[in-house]
């Protein structure tokens, strides 16, 4: 069984405000490992790592130091590297969802928020890239609690559980999914971490000032023996029509 990590982000920087999602994907046996070494790196914080603030200097991590600061997330993204399997990123451009759900009032019940769309395009994603890898096993789902988009992560999985008596279940090879707290699973920081730098990195590149400090730490996600490349979809409103279609076809907008 492989274990999914799912947290979400964001833009508000640059010219176009944009949600997205990650997700991290672990082989069972690199839990552990990754845990203790992650949380020892940690050891100093009081509450769990946050890519932002780590960034920004800001909160606990003012105390540090810049130059502190910018060592921790250095050392985190190698850490990440060296366990993560598969990682995802799903990302919506805000205004063109904005336009889409104006212009399509009816469909919007079909695909709900844009934190739906992309955990749904998550979901597929993940089904894909297990296919070409020809790995056929379940996939567990931690999702963060408390998150904007909780409720909905867990009405989409209800729904995707109880489908065809749990065949559509079986089709995305998911096993099930439970709600995890920041500060019960380090594995959702890492998810934070990832969202934050591909972020920075979109908007970095959006301003044309992307420098090799911060690069390197989005490279050293990939450093990994065992991780793969960073699989990405951006949605535009012609792949929200199609999850709004895939949605009604599969019955996920439906109530049971």
């Amino acid at each position: 069984m492989l274990h999914a990590f799912i947290d979400e982000t964001r833009k508000q920087h640059g010219s176009v405000p944009m949600f997205g999602l990650s997700a991290i994907l672990f082989e069972q046996h690199n839990l552990a490992p990754f845990e203790a070494e992650w949380s020892a790196r940690c050891a100093g914080l009081k509450k769990p790592f946050h890519a932002a603030y780590c960034n920004a200097n800001r909160d606990e991590y003012a105390a540090f130091g810049s130059a502190a600061n910018r060592q921790l997330a250095a050392d985190l993204a190698k850490i990440i590297g060296r366990y993560r399997s598969y990682a995802f990123v799903c990302l919506l451009d805000q205004p063109e969802y904005d336009a889409w759900s104006a212009a399509h009032p009816s469909r919007v019940s079909a695909v709900g928020s844009p934190y739906a769309v992309c955990l749904v395009n998550i979901l597929d994603m993940i089904k894909g890239v297990l296919d070409r890898a020809g790995d056929h096993r379940e996939v567990w789902y931690g999702i963060e609690s408390g998150g904007n988009g909780w409720n909905e992560a867990q009405d989409i999985f209800d729904r995707i559980l109880r489908l065809n008596k749990g065949q559509f279940k079986t089709k995305l090879q998911i096993k099930t999914y439970t709600q995890l707290g920041k500060t019960d699973s380090v594995h959702l920081c890492a998810a934070d971490f990832l969202i934050w730098e591909w972020q920075r990195h979109f908007y970095e590149d959006e301003k044309g000032t992307g420098g090799d400090e911060y690069r390197q730490n989005f490279k050293d996600l990939f450093s990994g023996e065992a991780a793969s490349g960073i699989f990405h979809r951006y949605i535009d409103k012609g792949r929200i029509n199609n999850r709004a279609l895939f949605n009604r076809i599969n019955k996920i907008d439906r109530d049971y």
